[in-house]
C-alpha cells in the first residue's frame, strides 16, 4: 500500500491542481464575471460609458471639412486616413469586449437612453 501512494505521489510530481475556477477555465470565468458585474445598474453604466468612450454609435470615417467663405455651409473634404483608423481601433476595443456579453445583458448596454421630460429639458 505505502509503495503504490509512493507510485502515485511519483506520477504525480510537477503536476498541479487548478488553484480556482479561473485557471481551469478561463473564459467561462470571465463571462460568469460579465454577467455577475452586468446584472447591477451601476455595472450597465459603466459598460454604457466604455461604449460611448470607444465611439460604438458613430462613423468612423473623418473627413476634412472646411466652412464657405460665406460662414453658412461646411464643405467636405478629403477622408483623414489616420484619423479614420485611429476611430476604427477605438470602435474594435468595444467589439471585443461585446463578444463576452450574453445577448439579453447586451441589449441593457447598447439600448438608446431613454430620458424624462426634466431630462430632456436641461440637455
Amino acid at each position: 500500500m505505502e509503495k503504490d501512494n509512493e507510485q502515485l505521489a511519483h506520477r504525480n510530481r510537477g503536476h498541479k491542481e487548478p488553484k480556482s475556477l479561473h485557471e481551469k477555465d478561463p473564459n467561462k470565468q470571465l463571462m460568469a464575471d460579465f454577467r455577475k458585474v452586468l446584472s447591477t445598474p451601476a455595472g450597465v453604466n459603466v459598460f454604457q460609458w466604455i461604449m460611448n468612450e470607444c465611439g460604438f454609435k458613430e462613423t468612423n470615417i473623418v473627413r476634412q471639412v472646411t466652412i464657405s467663405e460665406d460662414g453658412k455651409r461646411q464643405i467636405f473634404g478629403d477622408i483623414l486616413p489616420l484619423s479614420s483608423t485611429y476611430n476604427e481601433s477605438k470602435r474594435d476595443v468595444w467589439i471585443t469586449i461585446r463578444k463576452n456579453i450574453p445577448p439579453h445583458l447586451l441589449n441593457n448596454v447598447e439600448r438608446e437612453k431613454e430620458y424624462s421630460d426634466e431630462e430632456k429639458k436641461s440637455i
